[in-house]
């Protein structure tokens, strides 16, 4: 669960960020709106991206929702104690240009920045070099 929400901070600080290009050259797509609910889809470091690994089989994907008041939700499905059991981290998050700062309840806070939003997807590179793609939900 501690990885999934450094992983998440990681993401969000990237998708918040503004203009930017992939590696194709395509806009970010700055008017791309950065609010509502990302799937997890691929992690990975350079060019070498890999389907998501920490999916739970049978039950619904994790995922991160952004709210419209800079409230951030990391949902976590795991079957620890109990099928498919539901884990939230809590948090909020600011952009400023580029920039993403993500500040978890606990004080823990991460920064990223965005590699690439659009209406579909959203793909960031956190401090430590981790790349995560997102898709929407």
């Amino acid at each position: 669960m501690k990885k999934v929400s450094i992983l998440f901070l990681s993401a969000l600080a990237l998708s918040l960020g503004s203009c930017g290009s992939d590696d194709n050259g395509n806009p970010t797509g700055t008017d791309a709106s950065i609010v509502g609910k990302w799937t997890y889809s691929k992690v990975g470091t350079g060019n070498l991206l890999i389907d998501y690994p920490d999916h739970e089989e049978g039950c619904a994907k994790d995922y991160v929702e952004l709210t419209a008041n800079g409230v951030f939700n990391d949902v976590d499905y795991d079957s620890f104690n109990s099928p498919c059991e539901v884990f939230t981290d809590t948090g909020t998050y600011i952009k400023n240009g580029n920039t993403l700062t993500v500040s978890y309840e606990g004080n823990q806070v991460e920064t990223a920045d965005i590699l690439l939003l659009t209406a579909t997807e959203l793909k960031i590179q956190g401090e430590d070099g981790e790349i995560i793609l997102f898709t929407r939900q």
